[in-house]
């Protein structure tokens, strides 16, 4: 048996227990130099080889084991999935955690993105904000909202997974034209990913007026407007616009 470095002890580190709920791990080690000294190495090893060992400790298969060393915790990353969410708690969610918007008024549908139990992301689609839009039979997806975890990679690819939901639950009901929006300062890598395309910038402004009185539930400045059509509807290349990848 090997000597600990630290105590000259024999070496001893060991998962005691697991608390599902919030994703900790606690470690038992032979004396807090080993602990530490574990806590600097994880974190050089590939999420694989975390996972690998997670499975071999524990019998566990996560995505990742998130190490802090600033509070000497270990969070188990279960990775993300897809699960049914009612609107309240959606629009509770959003109004709690989305950066710039309030919920919206309603929906045609949702989903949720969970990260064991904990859910990290959800998104709505229904009628285009825009008359226009509407008018042309499109589905709008009107919020993806991911909730800033700390640490933030609880959330990883959640953007993604419910914006090809989003399309995939659209065109089975019909929908041939999706679109979505993002502000002028984002990438819009989770819409790419998506499979979505930018066509048009916005030039902003109030949806309210004098003869129909609204309260503006989107951002009122400039946006990028995002399209994503079906097989049977291929979106033509002039309306692409060349954003930077």
């Amino acid at each position: 048996m090997d000597v600990c470095f630290y105590c000259g002890e024999p070496a001893m580190l060991e998962v005691s227990e697991i608390i599902f709920e919030t994703r900790e791990l606690v470690l038992d080690a032979c004396c807090e130099g080993n602990l530490h000294g574990w806590i600097e190495v994880i974190p050089t090893w590939t999420r694989k080889e975390r996972a690998r060992w997670m499975l071999l400790e524990t019998g566990m298969r996560v995505r990742d084991l998130l190490v802090s060393e600033e509070t000497v915790s270990w969070t188990l990353d279960y990775g993300v999935q897809l699960g049914e969410v009612a609107f309240p708690i959606a629009a509770e969610f959003i109004d709690k955690h989305h950066r710039e918007l309030d919920a919206p008024v309603g929906w045609m549908f949702g989903k949720a993105a969970f990260n064991g139990t904990e859910m990290v992301g959800v998104m709505t689609a229904g009628r285009p904000v825009s008359p226009a839009l509407a008018a042309q039979g499109c589905l709008e997806i009107n919020r993806v909202c991911v909730k800033e975890s700390c640490p933030r990679s609880l959330g990883k690819d959640a953007c993604s997974l419910l914006y090809g939901y989003a399309c995939r639950e659209g065109f089975r009901r019909g929908y041939h034209r999706i679109v979505t929006y993002t502000g002028k300062h984002e990438s819009g890598a989770s819409l790419r990913a998506a499979g979505f395309v930018p066509v048009a910038i916005t030039s902003g402004g109030s949806w309210n007026r004098t003869r129909r009185p609204r309260k503006d539930k989107s951002s009122t400045k400039p946006k990028i407007r995002w399209e994503r059509w079906s097989d049977a509807a291929t979106l033509p290349e002039q309306l692409c616009l060349p954003l930077a990848a």
